[in-house]
């Protein structure tokens, strides 16, 4: 007889049940991350944008803004000076805010070449903290 033939079952399907369920992470809410170990992270991004139609004294308005994933909700923005870019204002948008259990997403311009020699590429970039 088959050994298979002899397994209930409705037994085996609530027992793998309850195992998939004991191994399925939890739901992330909108605007967070959940990490493997379980660890809620607020999402946020940063994002430089040139607003059309505006002008500072003839140049274009550039702003660098940081968003909450999720709502898109616009939580600072600061703007790029003439002497400046997108980069060099990163720490001036993050100053003061307390960014524990925070993960922040950017484009790749904003974050700083690899040194050179390195010959390694980064599994993750660094953005500039303040």
């Amino acid at each position: 007889m088959c050994t298979l033939r002899l397994v209930d079952v409705a037994v085996l399907e609530v027992a793998l049940a309850g195992l998939t369920a004991a191994q399925t992470p939890p739901q992330a809410a909108p605007g967070e991350v959940v990490t493997p170990l379980g660890t809620r992270l607020q999402a946020l991004a940063v994002d430089g944008k040139t607003l059309r139609g505006a002008t500072a004294c003839g140049a274009p308005t550039h702003l660098v803004s940081l968003v909450q994933h999720g709502s898109g909700t616009t939580l600072a923005q600061v703007a790029v000076g003439e002497e400046h870019n997108e980069l060099s204002t990163i720490p001036l948008l993050l100053a003061g805010r307390d960014l524990r259990d925070t993960i922040i997403t950017s484009d790749a311009l904003h974050c700083p070449p690899r040194p050179s020699g390195s010959g390694r590429r980064p599994t993750r970039w660094r953005l500039p903290a303040p």
